[in-house]
């Protein structure tokens, strides 16, 4: 008995020593698969980190300078993270970025437009104002040349000379208006107002003044009488107008056909109307024309091209420095050419006594001399002398469309004073 109570004491310890190394190996295996466990998901841990990693550096260097505006971005996901939530935030993470750059590149764009046309708008600015200061300044030069040479032409005129020195000396004078006219032109499209001064003047008289510049005025035929007067103010301005719009009527004509120049009065103002039978615009032509002539479409000098139409531009300048209203109508109320008009409102225009035609006075027959028997006596027959080309305007009424306009023209411009501009 006491045996086998030492055997039960001996073996219980043993046993429970083996049950205690049973467990304690079973937890040694078992921890050691779990650090080979770990080991291997850290490994894996860093190999997916590094390829992240590269990942990264590649798009920096590679893709992100390649990103352009609207463009998918290509972003190399390592195939062992492809369907998993690294590779959903690497591809949200590559279009915010490109979201990024597309919105900078747009602001960028908007900035750099708005810088470019602000830059523009000032060089063009800059450049208007210095070329309208050195035209307005050369136009000014040059009129006071032209204006001394006009006062000595003038006054050539009062000297007695021959039927053909005065021939040359209103051809010269015409050139010399024509060259003041186009100086003139300049200047009004520089900023410049005309500063010859001008006596109120018949808007009959005014209109012939008007063609003294023209080659061609004996084609222009004006209808009717003028009961209105010019202010001394408009004289200028209506003259340089009408020069403009009878000489583009002149221009688009045949060089037969007449140009008739009538007035319509209004309680508002008068209407010069101007008719030709020459080509007519078609609707583009006509738009362009009124949206000069109207303001619409401003004329720069910066933007003139060689040889360039200065009529219309000039004629809108001084409509709307004069409150003058300049429009074209093609085909004209007849039916054929263009119809030009210049309303000139009633602060500019007053009534006045129509001036009439003057009538030449009856040329009594001269005595014959005769002999004591009152036989004729024979005399060698002498060429009349012609009129002075001043007096036969006057017999005429120098109506335009007949040659002695260019002498009643060169009258009147002698009227006007032979003032030099203002060098400004």
């Amino acid at each position: 008995m006491s045996s086998f109570m030492d055997v039960g004491v001996t073996a219980v310890p043993c046993a429970l020593a083996l049950a205690g190394f049973t467990t304690a190996w079973r937890s040694r295996r078992s921890a050691e698969r779990d650090q080979r466990t770990l080991a291997a998901e850290r490994a894996d841990h860093a190999r997916q980190l590094a390829e992240i990693e590269a990942s990264l550096r590649g798009f920096a260097r590679d893709g992100v300078p390649m990103l352009r505006p609207g463009q998918e971005p290509a972003l190399p996901v390592p195939h062992t993270l492809a369907d998993t939530g690294v590779a959903r935030e690497f591809t949200a993470l590559a279009e915010a970025l490109a979201e990024a750059i597309h919105r900078e590149w747009e602001a960028g764009q908007q900035n750099t437009e708005a810088a470019v046309a602000e830059v523009r708008q000032v060089a063009d600015t800059t450049a208007e104002t210095a070329t309208r200061t050195a035209v307005h300044h050369l136009s000014q030069l040059l009129l006071a040349t032209l204006s001394r040479l006009n006062k000595e032409v003038s006054a050539s005129f009062r000297l007695p000379v021959d039927d053909e020195t005065h021939a040359a000396l209103l051809n010269i004078d015409r050139r010399v208006q024509q060259l003041l006219l186009q100086v003139q032109n300049y200047k009004i499209l520089s900023g410049g107002k005309l500063t010859r001064r001008w006596p109120e003047t018949n808007l009959g008289e005014v209109i012939r003044a008007s063609l003294g510049p023209l080659d061609q005025f004996t084609r222009v035929q004006q209808a009717g009488t003028a009961d209105v007067a010019v202010a001394a103010t408009a004289v200028g301005p209506v003259m340089q107008a009408l020069s403009l719009l009878i000489d583009n009527a002149l221009r688009w004509s045949e060089p037969t056909a007449r140009v008739e120049v009538g007035l319509v009065k209004g309680s508002h103002g008068v209407t010069v109307v101007i008719d030709d039978t020459g080509l007519q615009m078609d609707a583009d032509q006509l738009a362009a024309a009124r949206r000069i002539l109207n303001g619409e479409q401003p004329t720069r000098l910066t933007d003139l091209q060689p040889h360039a139409k200065l009529g219309f531009p000039v004629v809108a300048a001084l409509c709307s420095g004069y409150g003058f209203t300049a429009d074209v109508t093609s085909p004209s109320p007849r039916g054929e050419g263009t119809r030009a008009t210049l309303f000139i409102p009633r602060k500019y225009v007053t009534d006045v006594a129509p001036t009439p035609e003057p009538v030449p006075a009856p040329v009594a027959a001269p005595k014959r001399a005769t002999t004591a028997n009152g036989l004729a006596i024979r005399t060698p027959r002498s060429r009349p002398a012609a009129p002075a080309p001043a007096e036969a305007a006057a017999v005429t009424g120098a109506k335009a469309g007949r040659p002695s306009v260019a002498a009643a023209w060169a009258a009147g411009i002698r009227q006007a004073p032979d003032t030099d501009p203002v060098i400004e």
